[in-house]
Parts: structure tokens; C-alpha cells; sequence
């Protein structure tokens, strides 16, 4: 007589503590860490980020304009803001001048109580924001 498929699973893991005290084989996918406001976060292309009050941010995707030599330079990230069913678009930009070596400015804007204030640009990659929200 053979045992039931049940019976055999139990006496396998039984004869192998090892898988027991391992647990299963692959890991558990945890979410993904809160933002806090008023520290500089970094968005990844493609990659939410998400604060406790329920605001979510996906940088989406990069434009730049094309510069003629010595004239003004623009690169603008687009990031998709989600918060209580209403979803927007941000535009947040570098500006520069082709040609003239140093930093370029980059972008403030405000929405509803959030100000967003972009610090850094990584094209195709990511970009750096402030985030802070009025109380």
C-alpha cells in the first residue's frame, strides 16, 4: 500500500531539520520603505516612492531640449504624483547654457501644500528632490 501524498511530504521535512529551520527558499517581498518629508530622496526611474500621508511619486521619464552652442540648455524630468485618487504630472527641470562649465539651477514648484524642490539630475537614471509639505 502506498502513503498518502501528505504522509510523505511529512517525512521528508522531518528526516531534513535543515529545511525546517532554513524556512522556504525564497525571500518575502517587503514594501517599500516611507519617505519623510524635508530630506533629500532620491527618485529611480520607474521606482515609487511612497509617503505616509498616502502621497506616491514614479519618476516616468527624461526630455531635453536641444541647445545650439552658447545657448540655453534644458533637461526636465517627469514625475507622476498620485494622492487621494487625483493623479498629476510634474515637470521639474535643469537649466544650464551649453558650453558654460559649472552647476546648473534646477526647479521649485508647489502643489496643494507640497513644495518640491529639485537638487540634483541624473538623466535617464534618477533625480534628487526636497520634499516638504506645510502643516
Amino acid at each position: 500500500m502506498t502513503p498518502p501524498p501528505l504522509a510523505v511530504l511529512l517525512a521528508s521535512l522531518l528526516a531534513c531539520p535543515v529545511a525546517l529551520a532554513q524556512g522556504p527558499s525564497h525571500p518575502h517581498t517587503m514594501p517599500p520603505p516611507r519617505a519623510t518629508y524635508g530630506s533629500t530622496v532620491t527618485l529611480q526611474l520607474g521606482q515609487p516612492l511612497h509617503f505616509e500621508d498616502g502621497l506616491s511619486l514614479e519618476l516616468t521619464s527624461f526630455s531635453h531640449k536641444r541647445a545650439r552652442t552658447g545657448g540655453p540648455t534644458k533637461a526636465t524630468a517627469y514625475v507622476t504624483l498620485k494622492k487621494g485618487g487625483v493623479t498629476k504630472t510634474l515637470l521639474l527641470s535643469s537649466h544650464g547654457v551649453d558650453g558654460r562649465p559649472g552647476p546648473d539651477t534646477y526647479d521649485s514648484l508647489r502643489w496643494e501644500a507640497y513644495h518640491f524642490q529639485l537638487t540634483g539630475f541624473a538623466y535617464d537614471r534618477h533625480i534628487d528632490v526636497v520634499i516638504t509639505r506645510a502643516n
